[in-house]
């Protein structure tokens, strides 16, 4: 009887040692990352990088309403140019997790101006109707919404020169993934409202930008007869809608 009390209480002192063994430690696996593209813009597949390896799992929240578990996301994409604060969670072994919160700028390309250049093709389709507005539509998602219009101004007498017109506060996103997302200018006979010329950027030209400068230059050609007849002064900017 002695034995097997002795017996007893020596198996319920190793229950009671093993019970008492501190918890493995494992690694915390720090959350981390940096962006990865040039330039990040509105409606423009933005890419991170610099992640740390060995997390169970990851978890982006990036701050316009949408999430991802995946590593590296595939598509990121940003409507507004403003400021979004990113988060990236990991999760370690036994289930540590780690967050890092970092300020992401979401920019865009203002035009600063714009110029026409009335070469021959362009000529062709204004010649003579005398005073002419231009609209300039800017398309957001999969809609046309016009959100600047110059005063009216008169071609059709003398085509020889250059026409520079400033403009503000219009932007596009998306080169050279989403031309679709660029701003529309037309060409409207004011007496009619007939559209003479409806150019997009079916092709860009001599697109040119210096970084240095946050600022560059492109020809746009018209989808009719495509005269190189717009050229746009652009830049570089953020924290604008």
């Amino acid at each position: 009887m002695y034995l097997k009390i002795k017996k007893l209480s020596l198996l319920m002192l190793v229950v009671l040692l093993a019970g008492c063994q501190e918890e493995p430690e494992y690694p915390v696996i720090e959350a981390d990352f940096e962006v990865a593209t040039e330039f990040p813009r509105i409606f423009n597949h933005i890419e991170f990088d610099n992640l740390p390896d060995g997390a169970m799992s990851y978890h982006w929240d990036f701050g316009n309403g949408k999430t991802s578990d995946e590593k590296f996301p595939q598509v990121v994409v940003f409507e507004e140019a403003k400021t979004y604060s990113v988060s990236l969670t990991t999760t370690s072994l036994g289930a540590i997790k780690n967050t890092v919160t970092k300020e992401v700028q979401i920019g865009a390309f203002f035009i600063k101006n714009l110029t026409i250049k009335p070469e021959a093709a362009l000529k062709e389709v204004v010649q003579g109707n005398g005073k002419v507005r231009l609209i300039i539509l800017q398309r957001k998602n999969t809609e046309y919404e016009p959100v600047f219009e110059t005063v009216a101004f008169e071609l059709g007498e003398d085509l020889n020169q250059p026409i520079t017109i400033p403009v503000t506060n219009v932007g596009f996103g998306g080169w050279p993934n989403s031309y679709q997302q660029y701003p529309i200018f037309r060409l409207v006979e004011e007496s009619t409202g007939a559209i003479l010329v409806d150019t997009e950027y079916v092709n860009y030209g001599n697109f040119q930008f210096n970084s240095e400068e946050n600022s560059g230059t492109s020809i746009i050609k018209s989808n009719i007869r495509n005269p190189s007849g717009f050229e746009i002064e652009f830049y570089y900017d953020h924290g604008k809608e």
